[in-house]
């Protein structure tokens, strides 16, 4: 749970958090990190996605 926040706004108003669940895997392959990770929206806007996939190959201290 989280949210991002301008400079004039509370930062303790948890009525403006917003919630998600999510899973992934990550494995050490011979050529690098390999990553997949599904996240949902709990409570989505009308403008957002239901769910959102993300892969990646690599990492920081690749």
């Amino acid at each position: 749970m989280g949210n991002a926040f301008a400079e004039n706004e509370s930062l303790f108003d948890v009525g403006e958090w917003r919630y998600g669940t999510g899973m992934g895997v990550q494995w050490f392959s011979p050529f690098g990190p390999l990553e997949a990770f599904l996240g949902i929206p709990l409570d989505p806007l009308s403008v957002e996605d239901s769910s959102v996939f993300e892969f990646s190959v690599g990492g920081a201290n690749f």
